[in-house]
């Protein structure tokens, strides 16, 4: 699988490789990239992949990182809460 999808109005290039484990997002290059053998798992790590790039896109992401993904912090107001799944239903909607 290899397919766009619109993130915060960024286009980002989805892709599916069975072959690795999780979820993994370039941001750089604005690829993510989503990894299982079980087929039911693929929509809860595109989501979560999602989400935290929506996160990034509007500047709510903030990474320690010397720390790794704990270092990960999200910071935001309901208004940018709302926004943001507004973000995650264009996801959804192209991705159907």
């Amino acid at each position: 699988m290899k397919t766009k999808a619109t993130i915060s109005s960024v286009k980002y290039e989805i892709r599916y490789d069975p072959k690795s484990s999780g979820g993994v997002t370039d941001l750089s290059n604005k690829i993510i990239t989503i990894g299982t053998a079980n087929k039911k798992d693929v929509r809860n790590i595109l989501y979560h992949e999602a989400v935290e790039s929506i996160m990034h896109e509007r500047g709510l992401r903030y990474t320690r990182y010397e720390e790794g993904n704990d270092g990960v912090r999200f910071i935001l107001s309901h208004t940018e809460f709302e926004n943001l799944i507004a973000d995650l239903l264009v996801v959804i909607d192209e991705l159907k």
